[in-house]
């Protein structure tokens, strides 16, 4: 969970990313490593934004995320809407399809 100033909401529109960077990890290149993730918090909470991050061994920016303390900060930058979604189209159906 992200703390937001208070009366702050990500606003975020339905199913939007976000890139979370670790500033202090960098990849070969000496860039800054990010992933992009997807908040579970309703758009209009206010005060935190909720993302479930799952801890892979291999996975450098999931274990630096998890290595966080309170007060620590990480740089976040987006949205990134994945699918832009407007009531007006009235769709009777949505089917998702995955591997």
């Amino acid at each position: 969970m992200l703390e937001l100033g208070k009366g702050e909401a990500s606003l975020l529109p339905i199913a939007s990313c976000v890139y979370i960077e670790t500033p202090n990890l960098k990849d070969a290149k000496g860039e800054p490593m990010h992933r992009p993730y997807t908040p579970i918090s309703a758009s209009d909470l206010e005060g935190e934004l909720v993302f479930i991050i799952k801890k892979y061994e291999t996975g450098n920016v999931s274990k630096h995320i998890h290595s966080l303390k309170t007060g620590d900060t990480l740089k976040i930058r987006g949205p990134l809407p994945k699918w832009s979604w407007k009531s007006k189209y009235r769709l009777p159906h949505i089917a998702m399809f995955g591997s």
